[in-house]
């Protein structure tokens, strides 16, 4: 299977973000100053949501899990291959450990229509799937508390059902790229 991109290929950027249950703090403003709200900590329960976006179409893709570790990511590339069995897919990750550990390379030894490319260090700009990860603490997470971690999931999947894919599009913009080649 050759490494140029073709008609069939799909293009995914990847990242990974952490939420909480429970707000660690909030803000707002009086007259003169910022107000910062300390939100009660009691019961805070941590959810980890990987997460894919093609800038292009909009599609998105996620799994919601209690860790962070390799074998979740390993569950999320699944994810992607059923949704993708017959074409190539290019999935930009950034340079975590866990992109590059050797259960990942065995699933992508077992899946070769699944590509992962990396993307230059430091550099969340590049990536749109942090633009989609803003969104939603601005969205839907912020000064938020959710009753566990399986509702704050369920909140998640439903806000980025409704979102219309133009939305996504929009927010998860390739313009940065752009300027930058430019």
């Amino acid at each position: 299977q050759s490494e140029c991109c073709c008609e069939k290929d799909d293009f995914l950027f990847e990242d990974e973000m952490s939420a909480e249950t429970t707000p660690r703090r909030g803000y707002g403003w009086t007259f003169n100053e910022r107000l910062v709200v300390v939100a009660p900590q009691r019961g805070r329960e941590r959810l980890n949501l990987f997460g894919a976006v093609s800038p292009y179409t909009g599609e998105t893709i996620q799994f919601a899990t209690g860790c962070a570790k390799t074998q979740s990511f390993v569950k999320f590339l699944h994810k992607i291959h059923s949704k993708h069995p017959r074409i190539r897919v290019w999935v930009y990750v950034d340079g975590c450990a866990i992109h590059k550990s050797n259960k990942v390379k065995k699933f992508l030894a077992q899946h070769p229509n699944i590509k992962l490319k990396l993307l230059p260090p430091y550099s969340p700009e590049l990536n749109p799937r942090e633009y989609w990860h803003n969104h939603l603490r601005k969205n839907l997470l912020n000064n938020k508390t959710f009753a566990s971690a399986t509702a704050l999931a369920h909140s998640i999947h439903s806000f980025t059902k409704k979102t219309s894919k133009t939305e996504i599009k929009r927010v998860c913009t390739l313009n940065p790229i752009y300027n930058l080649l430019t």
